[in-house]
């Protein structure tokens, strides 16, 4: 008998309504998904902390994946990316934004920044698949 998958737990920084509910359309091909959303940047920084109403990980656990919208409100997906590049303890979190706008400058400013990699909404199942390959250790720049 073949052990069951082990879920991806996977962090949606997003805060639009329609944006998310085709994220969870799009997943539902992927059954070993666990999503759980957050919908401005303070409220993705608590949630990696564990911080205020996320400090229980029974309930919100550590996510193996942040989709992070840049365009976040009070604190944007540039800041919360900036915040985590100082994270030693979160090196291991594979972050991959998701942009409206497909500008080179944005792009590499993401990735400058510490993500994976930079996807333009909506998500295709060829994002899908790439969310799914095997970690590859980050090299933390100095």
């Amino acid at each position: 008998m073949q052990p069951k998958p082990r879920s991806l737990k996977i962090l949606v920084a997003e805060d639009d309504e329609t944006d998310y509910q085709y994220l969870k359309v799009m997943f539902k091909k992927a059954p070993s998904a666990l999503l759980f959303r957050v919908s401005t940047g303070d409220e993705a920084i608590d949630y990696l902390k564990g911080a205020g109403r996320f400090n229980d990980r029974s309930v919100y656990p550590l996510p193996d994946i942040l989709l992070l919208d840049l365009r976040l409100p009070k604190v944007s997906g540039h800041e919360v990316l900036g915040w985590l590049k100082n994270r030693d303890d979160l090196q291991s979190l594979k972050v991959y934004v998701l942009a409206g706008s497909d500008r080179e400058s944005d792009r590499r400013r993401a990735r400058e920044a510490g993500a994976d990699d930079y996807f333009i909404k909506p998500l295709s199942l060829g994002h899908l698949a790439v969310l799914f390959e095997p970690p590859v250790p980050k090299k933390k720049l100095v």
